[in-house]
């Protein structure tokens, strides 16, 4: 199964690197995802910024729950309605 390599949105910015998780096939870079992170399970919200065929810990990955818009679909539709009204 495929795995992506997803930033967690935290406000601990002692999380500088990206974490393998276990993803769909329709999963693709710059997709807003729903998942599990640490030891107690708690649900953020990460992006995902790299689609990879492995990872270095098969044995330990947790399943994406869910996904939301694209990071680029999500910057577009902030964006683009405030710019055309200027």
């Amino acid at each position: 199964m495929k795995t992506a390599a997803v930033f967690i949105r935290q406000k601990n910015k002692r999380i500088d690197k990206p974490y393998d998780y276990l993803v769909p096939d329709n999963a693709e870079a710059g997709m807003r995802v729903v998942l599990r992170f640490g030891a107690g399970g708690k649900r953020k919200e990460g992006f995902i910024v790299q689609i990879k065929e492995s990872s270095e810990f098969p044995d330990k990955l947790k399943q994406i729950e869910g996904q939301k818009t694209t990071l680029i679909g999500f910057i577009y539709k902030r964006n683009v309605p405030s710019l055309m009204s200027h």
